[in-house]
């Protein structure tokens, strides 16, 4: 009898053992079910009724034993903050990252646009950290003030998942486009963002923290003016383009307005006569409204390409001879991505 009951008392411990989570090896995993598809992980800060309410981190669960899987996220968890994991509504357990702690206070490097004037119809705006910021906090940490000190209100189109890029340093914050386009409910409701002749301030909280808690102290301000909105589409045509007068010198693009600094750097480089890539160094000049590119090594005398991908912007939202803001139709079709290459010459031949 007493060897039943032993056996009993075991298999119970088993089967109905509580699932649960720890850091192990690196990673967040989890114990005690039998399946990790019902598993929600979410940032643990904050009042349990803001943490029940919260959406899940982005990302994807795998088998690491029996009965325990890893979780794998989109964006890496932050050192030193806590992550509550719910097995379901009520049953949940919390986990907190170890801290790899660095003092140095994080600082924004960059915002883009960088210029003082911007057309009241911008659609994006970035921030550049020195070092990884924290997640989850972006849209009450960032506010536009207009000419009176008041703050704008929902400036921004809030996302669940902020959009970081992978290092947690540089963030993308639209501004709302149902403020930009006409006629639509949010732009009647509130009106725009941005109107032309009007100063306005962005205002970054100093109190933000990095990815190991430690906040910067100080509140960052920048001023600028919106101006008239850019309602055609950029093209080509109205682009200058000078070549290299020396093979050290760079081969630079001047545009009539300021064009959005991330796309430049992605969708357009330089190619050689035979279509292979040239590599070197971008640099954005004036507001982005100058783009250099600087070969690694000096240009050998002949024909090169400007490599122009058609899904390049301009900072309000209008791409390559396609406006942002257009007459919808029963017949309008996604432009298909082209390619088009803009011929130049270096030295003689």
């Amino acid at each position: 009898m007493r060897l039943a009951f032993g056996v009993w008392l075991i298999l119970g411990t088993v089967v109905f053992a509580e699932p649960a989570a720890a850091w192990r090896d690196h990673r967040l995993t989890v114990s005690g079910v039998t399946s990790a598809a019902n598993v929600r992980v979410v940032v643990g800060s904050g009042t349990a009724e803001a943490v029940a309410q919260r959406p899940a981190v982005t990302g994807e669960w795998s088998s690491a034993d029996k009965d325990a899987y890893a979780f794998e996220p989109k964006y890496p968890l932050l050192p030193g903050a806590k992550y509550r994991v719910f097995f379901s509504e009520k049953l949940f357990a919390d986990v907190t990252v170890p801290a790899t702690r660095v003092k140095t206070p994080p600082v924004l490097k960059h915002v883009f646009p960088s210029g003082d004037t911007i057309p009241e119809n911008t659609l994006r705006l970035y921030l550049v950290f020195s070092k990884p910021m924290s997640r989850g906090e972006a849209y009450a940490r960032v506010k536009i003030l207009d000419e009176t000190g008041k703050a704008v209100k929902h400036p921004f189109l809030e996302l669940d998942d902020e959009l970081w890029e992978a290092g947690q340093t540089r963030l993308t914050l639209y501004l709302d486009p149902g403020r930009i386009k006409k006629e639509v409910g949010p732009r009647l409701q509130f009106g725009p963002v941005f109107e032309a002749g009007k100063k306005y301030t962005l205002v970054v909280d100093g109190k933000w923290p990095d990815a190991n808690g430690i906040t910067s102290g100080n509140e960052l301000r920048k001023a600028f003016t919106a101006a008239e909105s850019n309602a055609k589409a950029p093209t080509p045509g109205e682009w200058k383009i000078t070549a290299p007068a020396t093979p050290a010198d760079p081969v630079t693009v001047t545009f009539p307005r300021t064009m959005d600094e991330a796309l430049l750097r992605s969708f357009l480089s330089v190619r050689t006569d035979d279509d292979k890539p040239v590599a070197g160094t971008i640099t954005l000049e004036k507001g982005e409204t100058v783009w250099k590119f600087t070969p690694a090594k000096p240009w050998t005398p002949g024909g090169y390409a400007l490599r122009l991908d058609s899904r390049l912007e301009d900072v309000s939202g209008n791409a390559i001879d396609q406006p942002f803001e257009v007459e919808e139709t029963t017949d309008r079709k996604k432009k298909p991505v082209t390619v088009k290459l803009i011929p130049f010459q270096v030295g003689g031949r």
